[in-house]
């Protein structure tokens, strides 16, 4: 394989943000793990379409951020659209419909496996997919991006896994997915926070736009705390042995530098599948 065709591969690739993917991942293994996944081809199938789903609004985003010039030359974050010849615009928006293809198509054969549970749950997150970043009223530009990232990648995840397992939620442990949920709402926040001067030049409305980094740094660490409450009020105490790690977090938050703030994601996209194996124990 030709080095430009190895370069070709690796721009594309990046431009997915696939280090954001443990996020969502994390609850669809915590609700394997809680199921015994006792149907491995409809395991693998839920793996696959949440990894479609979640390319499909990595992209959209990137896609839609610069079209609407959010994402400019003074972003602290720079997307990958235009960024090199193999990811413009137009590629972007051709993965975002192949990616959004595959998913209905996972879709269409776990309904069959399943159920219409699953097709409704499934029409739902492709429409979020789309409409929280594109439409004429973005959902992103409406401050309700960390109640989707909370709702959508914690306990309709998680829950959503276990049904296509078990066809029931009646377990008590898919409590603990709003743990996950508030973590992955974290994980915007921290972007949010990273965006807030570029945001609001470009008049994008996010929750931290809107009551400030002061604000948003101290829901960022009531997230966390309750993230904590919920697992051991459930009877699994072992998560404190994550709080070291939790001490970095907030340390790298309560820094002023903006940088810092694209660290701390990253910081937090490691800490969620932690917490989650921390739960598994």
């Amino acid at each position: 394989m030709s080095q430009a065709r190895i370069k070709q591969y690796k721009d594309r690739l990046f431009a997915l943000r696939p280090y954001s993917f443990i996020a969502s991942l994390s609850s669809v293994v915590y609700g394997l793990y809680l199921s015994g996944m006792p149907r491995l081809a409809v395991g693998i199938a839920t793996i696959v379409c949440t990894l479609c789903m979640h390319g499909a609004i990595n992209i959209a985003d990137d896609y839609f951020d610069y079209a609407n010039g959010v994402d400019t030359a003074d972003s602290v974050y720079r997307s990958y659209v235009d960024k090199t010849e193999h990811t413009s615009l137009t590629w972007h928006m051709k993965c975002f419909l192949w990616l959004t293809i595959l998913s209905v198509l996972l879709g269409a054969y776990l309904t069959y496996q399943v159920g219409p549970v699953i097709m409704a749950i499934g029409i739902v997150c492709i429409a979020v997919t789309y409409f929280y970043s594109g439409g004429p009223k973005p959902l992103a530009n409406m401050a309700f991006g960390e109640f989707l990232s909370f709702l959508f990648f914690g306990p309709v995840a998680c829950a959503g896994t276990y049904y296509a397992q078990r066809r029931d939620i009646s377990n008590i442990r898919l409590l603990d997915s709003i743990s996950i949920g508030l973590l992955v709402s974290c994980l915007m926040l921290a972007n949010n926070i990273r965006d807030i001067e570029t945001d609001k030049k470009a008049s994008k409305i996010t929750i931290s736009v809107r009551i400030g980094e002061k604000s948003s740094k101290i829901m960022y660490i009531a997230f966390v705390a309750f993230a904590y409450a919920i697992p051991i009020c459930l009877g699994k105490p072992k998560v404190i042995f994550a709080l070291p790690f939790t001490t970095l977090l907030v340390k790298n938050l309560l820094a002023r530098d903006k940088h810092g703030m694209q660290q701390l994601m990253l910081q937090t996209t490691l800490f969620i599948p932690l917490f989650v194996f921390l739960l598994m124990l």
